[in-house]
């Protein structure tokens, strides 16, 4: 076999062989997630960041007992959407934990997003290499963020919304079903969905606007409309919704809040922050650039042969884009209405971007394979290039430090977590330290307030909370021993979670999210300058249950 019929061969089976890219694609994300599981089973007390806030309250569902009556466990369970809940109240019912659900799930939510990704890029450009590539960079882009190691909402948005596509391409009654899953686990991604549907309903044809509407796209509209009606028409006890005038007015929208959205660099608002399109996380990895390219397709059609075997369908991303930068808009214009502007673009454009990265450099590749050259320099430079490309691809998660980012979070204070664990159901918490934010998931017990759930999206819920706050900032640097007894009877206050530096200026100075509440922070922050000793450090020595390295817990039961 010459040298030339080698690379010949090698490269027919490169770009037809589908199984093998398929297989390859499959098992990559297979190794990611195996990854991501050995963080994810790598102590007692692991649990994603965002797992803090949605997956705590599902202990409900094996333990009705669980954060009966608390208020941050009623709040977010009533903004979770009706399938989120529906499967972990199956997964209990099966005796199933929720927070081994969540990550149990990985492995076939990370399987089946990208599956499903090679089937889109394969029924729009039917080339192997290309659907490879771009499901590999896609289950890469997955690896970078955490929405697939959550076990949260978002976590079904890549395998659902893929599917979406796959079938909506084929023009199979499944996309009916999958359009409404869609809306049962993340309505922002049904939104886009619904946004694509509506731009495949008319189309140009001889220069007129003519219907191209079939019926199952026509029914996944109506049942996806079916689905929002809940949404909207459904109340729960937290509203109403923050408007943009009210948010602008709050320091927690501020650039230095905790929910920060308003930034003074209009291009940091606009392309990195919650109402921003995200650019930083749609070209992860970097390779995603070369979805670019498919920008230029006139010019490079004449460059890049392989692009002639780009489908009609193909216009399918193109509808993405313009469905998603539409809700953009929209959601800015009803701000906070349709929560966050980012939610319409980050995850949708990140598999457009990967997917158009495949396409484009399939049919860089499809130039630069030696065998299209007749010289023997230049098949050696069209090598190296393959050599490169096909490397960068492929290799690319060994230059990211920690990869998979599974943005994971560790509870350090085992001993601290047991001992809450013995007491009482429901002993509830009282603290200002970052230490709170962990024990509702690993000590089961509810806390007063902690910045993780420090959320103002909805002023029915914030209210209550920011008046927590700022009674427990008070309550703690108070030097009246009464006000610390008042606000232990007025909350029912059964422990109280002190760090050993709390009551210094540091720890107030340097304490972010406490900064927003004002002026009671500022307040606090004088006292302590002046010197004036606080009623509850008093009580550290006769109330002090447990010590830890950097904390002390009182018990408070007697004050009340």
């Amino acid at each position: 076999m010459t040298r030339s019929s080698f690379f010949k061969n090698l490269r027919d089976r490169a770009f037809s062989s589908r199984r093998v890219w398929l297989g390859l694609s499959l098992g990559l994300t297979a190794v990611y997630a195996v990854l991501a599981w050995q963080k994810a089973w790598g102590g007692d007390y692991v649990l994603a960041d965002d797992g803090r806030q949605h997956l705590f309250w599902l202990a409900r569902y094996q333990d009705p007992e669980l954060f009966r009556g608390d208020l941050i466990a009623d709040y977010f369970e009533a903004v979770a959407p009706f399938g989120y809940r529906g499967l972990y109240w199956f997964g209990s019912l099966c005796g199933v934990a929720p927070f081994w659900l969540s990550k149990v799930m990985i492995l076939p939510l990370y399987l089946l997003s990208v599956a499903w990704a090679f089937g889109v890029i394969w029924e729009l450009f039917p080339v192997a290499l290309a659907a490879g590539l771009g499901a590999i960079m896609f289950a890469q882009s997955l690896g970078i963020t955490d929405a697939i190691f959550s076990g949260t909402p978002k976590a079904f948005i890549y395998p659902l919304f893929t599917a979406f596509a796959y079938y909506l391409l084929r023009g199979s009654p499944v996309v009916v079903l999958v359009t409404g899953l869609l809306g049962l686990f993340y309505p922002q991604m049904m939104l886009v969905a619904m946004g694509v549907l509506l731009l495949r309903l008319w189309g140009w044809e001889k220069g007129r606007l003519r219907w191209r509407g079939d019926r199952w796209t026509v029914v996944s509209l109506l049942i996806g409309g079916g689905v929002l009606i809940p949404y909207v028409l459904g109340t729960h006890d937290f509203g109403p919704v923050v408007t943009k005038v009210e948010a602008q007015q709050m320091i927690e929208f501020s650039q230095a809040g905790r929910s920060r959205f308003f930034y003074d660099d209009a291009i940091r608002f606009w392309f990195e922050g919650r109402g921003g399109i995200r650019w930083a996380s749609i070209l992860t990895p970097v390779t995603n650039g070369a979805g670019f390219g498919l920008l230029f397709l006139p010019w490079w059609r004449k460059r890049l042969p392989l692009l002639g075997k780009l489908r009609p369908k193909a216009i399918f991303l193109a509808q993405v884009v313009v469905a998603s930068l539409g809700l953009f808009a929209i959601s800015h214009i009803l701000l906070f209405r349709l929560h966050l502007p980012s939610r319409y673009t980050g995850h949708s454009l990140r598999l457009v971007m990967s997917l158009g990265a495949g396409i484009f450099l399939a049919s860089l590749l499809d130039v630069l394979w030696p065998s299209q050259w007749k010289r023997l320099w230049q098949k050696g430079l069209g090598g190296m290039f393959t050599l490169v490309l096909l490397g960068g691809v492929l290799l690319y998660p060994l230059w990211i430090s920690g990869f998979p980012l599974t943005n994971y979070v560790s509870g350090h204070e085992s001993e601290l977590y047991e001992f809450l664990r013995s007491q009482p159901p429901n002993s509830l918490v009282a603290s200002t330290s970052r230490i709170a934010d962990d024990l509702p998931s690993f000590a089961q017990q509810p806390v007063l307030v902690a910045r993780e759930y420090a959320i103002p999206y909805h002023l029915g819920y914030y209210e209550i909370f920011k008046t927590r706050v700022e009674d427990l900032i008070s309550a703690q640097y108070s030097p009246d021993l009464e006000i610390v007894q008042e606000f232990c009877d007025r909350y029912q206050i059964d422990f109280w979670l002190l760090n050993h530096n709390a009551f210094e200026v540091a720890y107030l100075a340097e304490h972010g999210w406490l900064e927003d509440y004002q002026p009671v922070t500022q307040q606090a922050l004088q006292r302590l300058k002046s010197g004036e000793r606080p009623a509850l450090a008093s009580l550290v020595k006769t109330h002090t249950v447990l010590t830890g390295e950097n904390y002390w817990l009182l018990d408070m039961r007697s004050l009340r």
